[in-house]
């Protein structure tokens, strides 16, 4: 082996020396993440306020719910980013309680398969306000506009059979689509609310984790 070819495996191993240094640091440094925060976790559990019982926070999170709704005009996630982003134990009780999750305030929300999976098998309630895509006007013809509504209306189908209240606000045309095409049974329903309006608002997406 040449000279050039002994300085070159010298620089190749002093190379995979400082990756595997690299490697270690990393190693460690997320070990101490996770430690930090187990540690964090085991002293919020022994908080004063954590100590109620999951089913009294659930009952105050309810409360939570009706005093500040989500609002998508002002990306605001309202009561949960109060309750899920707080601590993982706050985070934890807000997950398995469904009944926090059974009101659906905007079909064409991302998010609405979240809420749809953590209210697990209780009854749901809809209550959303479409308007055509983007703000535009909406016409017959419009593809992507009849694309969305016919989504709406399949969520709205595979859910009928727990749906407990239905209020949907949207273009006359829209709503066309939603009566020609609800057609399976409802037994839980006992409450119908269908409002046509040419000044429907448009939806208003933002993208914030749940």
């Amino acid at each position: 082996m040449g000279r050039f070819g002994i300085k070159h495996s010298a620089v190749l191993r002093h190379s995979e020396t400082a990756l595997d240094a690299q490697r270690h640091i990393e190693e460690e440094i997320l070990a101490s993440i996770h430690a930090t925060s187990s540690l964090r976790y085991q002293r919020n559990l022994r908080t004063s306020i954590n100590t109620l019982p999951f089913e009294i926070f659930g009952h105050i999170f309810e409360l939570l719910v009706l005093d500040d709704p989500p609002d998508l005009t002002r990306s605001s996630l309202g009561w949960i980013q109060r309750t899920t982003h707080v601590c993982k134990f706050w985070r934890n009780v807000a997950l398995n309680h469904p009944v926090l999750w059974r009101d659906i305030f905007s079909l064409g929300w991302k998010r609405v398969g979240v809420f749809l999976e953590r209210v697990q098998s209780i009854s749901i309630v809809i209550r959303s306000t479409t308007g055509p895509p983007s703000g535009r006007a909406y016409y017959s013809d419009d593809y992507a506009g009849i694309q969305k509504y016919l989504l709406d209306v399949g969520i709205i189908n595979s859910h009928l059979g727990r749906l407990e209240t239905l209020s949907l606000n949207g273009h006359p045309f829209s709503m066309s689509l939603v009566v020609q095409n609800l057609t399976l049974p409802a037994p839980e329903l006992n409450s119908l609310e269908l409002v046509a309006s040419h000044a429907a608002a448009s939806l208003h997406v933002f993208h914030e984790p749940v």
